[in-house]
């Protein structure tokens, strides 16, 4: 008989390991602060559905302020890469009570540390023209959310904007996208035109979303995103 043992993983030990792996010379104590930042999260935020606070999420914010030390001078300022990779991961999820608490835990754990600037006030402002040419009132508000969908799909793969209707979410995605062109045009940073295509993937089969292959023909054929795909 083979004995086993079921225990909780030593989160601050993997935290460590990562951020060793992106390079972080002070890794053991930033360590001990991302897992108190989350235990801290877990226990006194709101309970909503698409709140979490696991291994996974960790992993995804350590793995962020990897790519930003990457991007960053040597000299930089681990403690505000790390902040900033934590905010910008975490704050564009939170419902709107939850987010003082957050900054109080971050302004806690992080005392006296500035993030990094992301150095998107060029966005900032071709948003903020988007707005006005949208005859949409030009709030802080807008602005912010705007800004934190963009950080937002710079590091996920997939996004889903949720919210009450009238509370401003397909305004926040089609000003993004006219931001960017306007950031294209100008010829400012690395950004592309943006082309969106609306689909109801409820209304749709697996087969009509994604494409099937006939058995007895062997044929492809393509479903709405593949097809999608091809002319992108």
């Amino acid at each position: 008989i083979n004995a086993e043992y079921m225990g909780s993983p030593d989160l601050t030990l993997i935290c460590e390991i990562i951020l060793l792996s992106q390079g972080f010379a002070d890794s053991e104590a930033l360590a001990r602060k991302i897992t108190m930042l989350y235990e801290l999260m877990d226990k006194q935020l709101s309970k909503q559905d698409h709140y979490d606070f696991g291994l996974r999420n960790i992993k995804a914010v350590l793995v962020q302020a990897g790519n930003l030390k990457k991007e960053a001078p040597p000299d930089c300022n681990e403690e505000g890469l790390l902040l900033k990779a934590c905010s910008d991961m975490n704050l564009p999820k939170f419902v709107r009570d939850d987010v003082p608490l957050f900054l109080a835990m971050l302004g806690d754990l992080f005392p006296g540390v500035e993030p990094e600037d992301p150095g998107l006030a060029d966005l900032r402002q071709k948003i903020k023209e988007e707005l006005q040419e949208g005859r949409f009132q030009v709030l802080p508000h807008s602005i912010e959310k705007t800004v934190q969908l963009h950080e937002t799909q710079e590091t996920r793969h997939g996004v889903m904007v949720v919210g009450e209707t009238g509370s401003g979410k397909t305004v926040s995605w089609k000003t993004l996208q006219g931001a960017m062109k306007r950031m294209k045009d100008a010829d400012i940073g690395e950004y592309e035109t943006v082309r969106s295509y609306l689909i109801n993937p409820k209304s749709l089969s697996m087969d009509e979303l994604y494409g099937t292959y006939n058995l007895a023909t062997r044929e492809w054929r393509d479903g709405i995103l593949s097809y999608i795909m091809r002319q992108v």
